[in-house]
């Protein structure tokens, strides 16, 4: 949910002459930074993943990021 939708859904509740509900609006925050974090970490690994390796000697490898 984005902020705007957040807001939004506010404003409906009130207008509707009800109470919008902390608890979900604060889940609902958690939940899309959750979503945010994981979907930047995930780019990051699989960038990670796909950099080339550059043998260096007979046990230590090192990883070149173009």
């Amino acid at each position: 949910m984005t902020k705007v939708e957040l807001v939004e859904s506010w404003v409906a509740a009130v207008n509707q002459g009800k109470v919008p509900n902390v608890d979900d609006t604060w889940s609902n925050v958690c939940q899309a930074e959750c979503r945010k974090q994981v979907a930047s970490r995930q780019g990051a690994y699989l960038e990670q993943q796909q950099a080339p390796i550059l043998y260096v000697c007979a046990c230590v490898y090192v990883c070149v990021y173009s």
